[in-house]
């Protein structure tokens, strides 16, 4: 309704003559055909570049898909032989527990075995004891033992179980150390000397074994200028559960070897027995707490059954009980070589017995 409109009344002047407009360029339909098709071909063109593109990054990534496939494949392979590879060590593992349990067995066995033959052992030597044993009529045997705490106090002699026999009457006295060992003059009513010294001297952690040995055997060489009658038995120090102490005792026992199997007269009784796989005392001849140097009753039975065999090997006595044929039957079987003196005046003895030991003394059977 303009005829009505405020703005009916409003003049309007022109403060200026308007400029004409400029004239739009014709156009025809076939100019605008052309350029549609250009703006077409060149959105195609640049369409077709981002799908080459497209496409090459798609190759790409399946390049890479299948290198990550061939890796893994690899990786899994790799796996299947570690899969192997842990099972067959899992298997060894098998097989060795399984000989570790057997050879634990064996073990128990063997000790089962070697505690079955002490006590027969034990009980053989009470069959010696019943059948009274005795040494034949034209010996005078009389033994002395000189040694410390493992072997003076405990070694007993007499004609009961648990001794060394009326064959072997005698005596033993403490002797601490070996400069402790008394002159020949006190030994010359004796047949027969045990010696067991060192273990004090070699406890103390400055000792030298070889020295030691040399005061030793110039002690032995006293005896057999002052006694070349007498047969005189060299004990081996025994084993400690000191493995320093130990190391001392296996060279000083090396040299109490060699001396007696390079005399005569002289009978050397090793420790091998007493000792464990590394050298120390046994445990089952162990006393056990603190104390480091003695052995237990088990041990010192062991200790009079070897004395008494050298012994009783030494005056020619038999070694064994009788059976029901009426003859002896051994009951110590010695598996090392051994070797014999060739005797002099008053000789009685049968050699240089090592017990459980290889001698190189001298002469023969």
């Amino acid at each position: 309704d303009f005829d009505n409109h405020p703005a009916k009344h409003i003049n309007i002047v022109a403060s200026s003559p308007v400029a004409p407009c400029p004239a739009l360029p014709s156009i025809t339909p076939d100019d605008l055909k052309i350029a549609i098709q250009s703006a077409l071909s060149s959105a195609l063109s640049s369409v077709s570049s981002d799908v080459e593109k497209v496409s090459s990054a798609v190759i790409n990534l399946s390049n890479t898909n299948n290198s990550i496939e061939h890796k893994l494949d690899e990786v899994l392979n790799q796996m299947d032989e570690f899969r192997v590879k842990i099972a067959e060590i899992q298997e060894q593992g098998l097989q060795r527990e399984q000989r570790l349990v057997n050879l634990h067995r064996e073990v128990i066995s063997g000790t089962n075995r070697i505690a079955e033959l002490e006590q027969r052992i034990v009980a053989l030597e009470a069959r010696d004891t019943d059948q009274g044993w005795s040494p034949s009529p034209n010996l005078d045997v009389q033994v002395k033992l000189k040694g410390d705490s493992n072997f003076s106090h405990k070694i007993k002699f007499g004609s009961t179980v648990g001794t060394l026999g009326q064959a072997l009457p005698g005596s033993g006295d403490f002797c601490c150390k070996v400069e402790d060992l008394p002159p020949p003059e006190e030994l010359t009513d004796y047949t027969d000397v045990v010696l067991a010294v060192g273990t004090n001297n070699l406890k103390e952690p400055n000792s030298d074994p070889t020295e030691l040995a040399v005061r030793y055997y110039n002690k032995l060489k006293s005896y057999r200028s002052s006694l070349p009658n007498t047969r005189v038995y060299v004990h081996g120090v025994l084993p400690t559960t000191n493995s320093a102490i130990n190391t001392r005792v296996k060279q000083f026992n090396k040299h109490l070897s060699d001396i007696c199997n390079s005399r005569q007269m002289l009978t050397y009784l090793d420790t091998n027995v007493f000792c464990d796989v590394n050298g120390d005392l046994a445990q089952k001849f162990r006393v056990g707490g603190t104390d480091v140097l003695h052995v237990n009753a088990d041990g010192v039975k062991l200790i009079a059954s070897r004395i008494k065999f050298a012994l009783r090997r030494g005056l020619g006595l038999a070694n064994g009980r009788f059976v029901r044929s009426g003859g002896p039957r051994p009951r110590n079987t010695y598996t090392g070589s051994q070797s014999h003196d060739r005797g002099g005046p008053g000789n009685r003895s049968r050699g240089n017995y090592r017990v459980g030991g290889r001698g190189r003394g001298r002469g023969g059977p």
